[in-house]
């Protein structure tokens, strides 16, 4: 039941279960559909003013509810309650089609497993006018409600590709005229070093705590390195890939 104010925004939905249906938590698959069934008549709403959510029965209450635009009322429930386990609509994008434009910049992640990490990479990807992100299609983080709270949304509005192989994509990569640059803490060459104003540029980054599987960094025309002067090791992967892309974003604009 969908408790409206006057001006229609919804102030609180109130779910009650059935009597056979008291042993039911919050977890059981049915409990979700039921939810998402009830906010899905909520989706032309004013959703500004939503500040409550309530499901009596269920013991579930939400206060303050961060709502993702982009999102219908039914997702945002389930970001908000299962950010683990719902999935934003997602379109499969083809990584070819990452390379097909003029001089693109695009990030590549090895096997980078925190959401909050690939979540972040991508915001700082959109900002910095990437053409898209790559990521493995296994042992890594992927998309999901959490990236995308992570990314402030960013991933609504950048193509995230994923690839079976990253040394076959950077060999590819490679083959229609881009240069690939890898991030990797034993590289001697500075990540402000390289002209990234000729041609298209693939940045790729390695996982947290293990950086650039061999392979990976051999298919890489040069290894970067950031400069570290502190006592701890090494940045990590999201704040290496903010230094890199606006090193990348500035020389390209004292080139153009």
């Amino acid at each position: 039941r969908a408790v409206r104010e006057k001006d229609g925004s919804i102030n609180q939905l109130t779910i009650t279960l059935p009597a056979d249906d008291e042993e039911r938590t919050s977890d059981d698959p049915a409990v979700i559909e039921m939810m998402l069934a009830e906010m899905d008549t909520a989706r032309d709403a004013a959703l500004a003013d939503l500040t409550k959510i309530r499901a009596e029965d269920i013991g579930f209450v939400f206060q303050h509810f961060n709502l993702i635009p982009t999102l219908t009322a039914a997702e945002n429930v389930a970001v908000a309650m299962y950010p683990n386990h719902i999935r934003p609509r997602q379109r499969r994008e083809r990584a070819e089609e990452l390379l097909a434009g003029a001089d693109p910049l695009v990030v590549t992640l090895d096997q980078v497993q925190d959401p909050q990490n690939l979540g972040s990479i991508c915001r700082t990807a959109e900002c910095a006018g990437a053409a898209g992100v790559v990521i493995p299609e296994r042992r890594a983080a992927e998309v999901t409600p959490a990236v995308c709270k992570a990314s402030a949304g960013a991933v609504e509005h950048l193509r995230v590709a994923r690839v079976r192989n990253i040394a076959d994509f950077l060999e590819d990569a490679r083959g229609a005229g881009c240069w690939c640059y890898g991030a990797s803490a034993e590289a001697s060459v500075g990540y402000d070093a390289p002209d990234y104003g000729e041609g298209g540029v693939v940045l790729v980054l390695g996982s947290e705590g293990h950086g650039l599987r061999p392979r990976v960094a051999a298919a890489c025309d040069e290894l970067i390195v950031l400069p570290v002067l502190g006592a701890v090791e090494s940045l990590g992967v999201s704040a290496a890939a903010a230094a890199v892309l606006y090193e990348i974003l500035q020389n390209r604009r004292r080139s153009s």
